[in-house]
């Protein structure tokens, strides 16, 4: 059993890491006005998804057939973290300018998806709850190198915005979801020092 859970979660990151597509599209290929339209429909989409499985017998069946071993127990009555991805990447997408809206998004993508990974192979060192040490430089690390790249943001907000990620996801509280508050405190974090210069 536990096995099977820890399989699933590096199954989930690896997904995780899919969604990298996200920023990476926005960046190169889509205007704000283009990527808020998609992210919304997408957003919606998958809300009325997520309403039909909460609340809908014979989807909540189907649902659990095909996605049950990949979801977390605390989201059979609950949002998924996919879902909240789309939302955070929603936010910052209207929030934020393309660069730091990439930026934290790609926090999230990268530092997230390295810190479980890394965390549940090699962790040893336990930090808060079950996270640990080697899991929390995994994520500072892959946060800045899945961003050194993006032009316009100084080399050191990024870094003050990968410390503020990494901070968001070791305090992370259970019952809210990382996906959410990880893109959206980094991002904020880094247009507030932006807005110094």
């Amino acid at each position: 059993m536990i096995n099977q859970k820890k399989n699933s979660e590096i199954v989930r990151k690896l997904i995780h890491y899919l969604s990298s597509l996200i920023p990476l599209i926005y960046y190169f290929y889509a205007t704000k006005k283009t990527a808020i339209i998609i992210i919304a429909f997408c957003t919606a989409l998958m809300l009325i998804a997520e309403m039909l499985r909460l609340f809908g017998p014979r989807c909540k069946k189907l649902y659990w057939k095909i996605f049950g071993w990949l979801t977390r127990s605390y989201e059979e009555k609950f949002i998924t973290g996919a879902t909240f991805l789309y939302i955070s990447s929603l936010f910052v997408i209207i929030v934020f300018p393309k660069n730091i809206a990439v930026i934290s998004l790609l926090f999230l993508t990268f530092g997230d998806s390295s810190a479980c990974l890394v965390g549940s192979l090699i962790g040893r060192i336990k930090t808060i709850g079950n996270k640990t040490l080697e899991g929390s430089i995994a994520f500072f690390v892959f946060a800045i190198i899945a961003t050194f790249w993006v032009p316009g943001i100084p080399f050191y907000i990024k870094i003050i915005g990968a410390l503020s990620a990494t901070f968001t996801e070791v305090f992370a509280i259970k019952k809210i979801e990382d996906n959410l508050t990880i893109p959206i405190v980094s991002g904020f974090v880094m247009y507030f020092f932006f807005n110094l210069l």
